[in-house]
């Protein structure tokens, strides 16, 4: 498929795994929990781990300094963390086009955490961007973040007890 290509393609390149070596850095390809039994066709290396199972988020999310990822919701989660995050979405039409999936209130390029890529070099090379940078995120994105989340504290579980409390 064209996601298979362009992900296996990604997680082999020699310039990103250059890069990467030279950055000690070390990457994870996990794959939405719906598409697992097409993980044992992707390629692994030294420098990428693949998930071939289950894929405990939480621990990923606090390890991982770069999310890289398409349509998915997890950058919601990563970008509270104040992590970047790069949407790489090479394949926009036929996504849109053949998916139950059509698009909401929440544009990408105006809404996003992170820039939206729409072809391999261009991903390729602001994940190599982002490495060299030691992920740091840009304030743009930053400012975006803090924007949509209302609070930045510690205390959400608390707020949710409290809300249940008054039921």
């Amino acid at each position: 498929s064209e996601y298979f290509l362009f992900y296996n393609n990604l997680i082999n390149d020699k310039k990103l795994i250059k890069t990467m070596k030279d950055c000690r850095y070390k990457g994870v390809f996990v794959m939405h929990p719906s598409h697992m039994e097409n993980v044992i066709d992707f390629v692994e290396n030294d420098t990428f781990e693949i998930v071939r199972g289950f894929a405990d988020y939480q621990s990923i999310f606090k390890e991982c300094k770069l999310l890289v990822s398409d349509y998915s919701s997890v950058p919601f989660d990563f970008a509270y963390m104040h992590k970047p995050v790069i949407y790489s979405q090479f394949d926009k039409e036929t996504f849109f086009g053949k998916h139950l999936y059509s698009e909401g209130y929440f544009k990408y390029e105006r809404d996003g955490f992170g820039p939206v890529t729409h072809a391999y070099e261009e991903t390729l090379d602001t994940i190599i961007k982002y490495i060299e940078n030691d992920c740091v995120i840009e304030k743009k994105y930053d400012q975006r973040i803090l924007k949509f989340y209302k609070y930045h504290d510690k205390k959400n579980c608390e707020r949710v007890y409290n809300e249940i409390k008054k039921l």
